[in-house]
């Protein structure tokens, strides 16, 4: 995709603003379930996502967009606290491409774009949850210790039938590779409590990087 800007940076070259790491695809009107038994890959990133991850069960698997460039696997962890959902995205980052720039001027303007983008999420969580307010939002180290341009968690508090709900939101965009990744969970406090969030995280690996 043709960059829809150019932010010329004096005596340090152009920097140029795209869409992702292949061409931009169209959203679908409604997002369609991708059919999968066993490990589903998703075949551009190489993103896996299986069956099982700890006590967290697989279920939906969704595309977005009509090149499955964008897609997003729902879970499920049940304990005596009561259940977490977890839905997992994996879609394109903004794309940055240097032309005579210093390093840190391309990574800041790909972690500017990953900042709209974490601030759409942002809302659209917030959006999702009836009645929900902003209780925590902070930087997020990545899950397996990646090297990061952007990583952000945002937490939001609604009333509930069986007691306040909480949602959890983190959005990641990695040095090295071209796809953004976004989780989200959901659950009584006391059940993401109990649930092995930070592990369900790190047990999912991430797109290898670019050229790997």
């Amino acid at each position: 995709m043709i960059s829809r800007f150019l932010a010329f940076i004096p005596l340090a070259g152009l920097v140029l603003a795209g869409c992702g790491p292949q061409p931009a695809s169209k959203a679908l009107e409604r997002p369609a379930a991708i059919e999968a038994e066993g490990v589903y890959v998703h075949g551009p990133s190489g993103m896996a996502f299986p069956l099982e991850v700890g006590p967290f069960q697989r279920g939906r698997l969704t595309r977005y967009d009509a090149a499955g460039l964008d897609v997003g696997a729902g879970y499920e962890a049940r304990s005596e606290a009561g259940p977490v959902a977890a839905t997992v995205f994996v879609y394109p980052a903004p794309s940055v491409m240097s032309f005579g720039s210093p390093p840190g001027v391309a990574e800041g303007a790909k972690a500017g774009m990953c900042g709209r983008q974490y601030e759409d999420a942002r809302d659209d969580a917030a959006r999702g949850l009836k009645g929900a307010r902003l209780v925590a939002e902070e930087p997020a180290a990545a899950p397996h210790g990646e090297s990061l341009v952007f990583g952000r968690m945002a937490a939001f508090e609604a009333a509930g039938r069986d007691g306040p709900i909480r949602s959890v939101l983190y959005l990641y965009c990695s040095r090295q590779s071209p796809w953004a990744m976004k989780y989200r969970f959901t659950g009584t406090e006391e059940a993401l409590q109990a649930a092995p969030v930070e592990a369900f995280m790190a047990g999912l690996p991430w797109p290898k990087p670019s050229g790997k």
